[in-house]
């Protein structure tokens, strides 16, 4: 457990070559970890499921998902191509929106609202827009992926 925590947490990689010669490599390993319970691994990001029916058995498709290598194999790619996608700038127009939305967010939240909270977002507005077919972030892009990150922080005041 404390070798995958340090992996994803720290991003370092120990290697033993005997003789009391241990060295820590660092690495780049983006972790995505799919579970019905909280997981005993650090993560940055959680996303709970809401169903839209009712009567969704998340074990059975949550095992469907692990056994099948070819899903997880293009899920892997998937994030990987986004993670590379040449982006580019945003307009200065939408960074005055964002600086905007950021400051107000803040303003009535700064306890919860942090500088790592606006990168989170402007993260999750690129990934949404590319899996959208945008090579720029558009104010829509950055709007949806602000609702998004609403509803993903309710379920999770309303599981806890």
């Amino acid at each position: 457990k404390q070798w995958y925590q340090r992996r994803v947490r720290g991003q370092n990689l120990a290697y033993d070559f005997g003789f009391s010669y241990n060295i820590e490599f660092e690495c780049d390993a983006k972790v995505l970890i799919l579970g019905e319970g909280k997981s005993l691994l650090p993560s940055e990001v959680v996303v709970p499921l809401k169903a839209m029916q009712d009567n969704i058995d998340y074990q059975e498709i949550i095992s469907e998902i692990q056994s099948d290598r070819n899903l997880m194999d293009r899920f892997r790619r998937y994030l990987t191509v986004l993670r590379h996608i040449q982006y580019d700038q945003v307009s200065e127009e939408l960074q005055k929106k964002i600086e905007q939305d950021f400051v107000a967010e803040r303003k009535s939240n700064p306890k919860d609202v942090t500088g790592e909270t606006l990168h989170r977002s402007l993260v999750i507005a690129r990934l949404y827009g590319l899996s959208r077919g945008h090579l720029k972030l558009e104010e829509e892009d950055w709007n949806s992926a602000k609702s998004l990150e609403r509803d993903r922080l309710g379920r999770i005041a309303s599981t806890s």
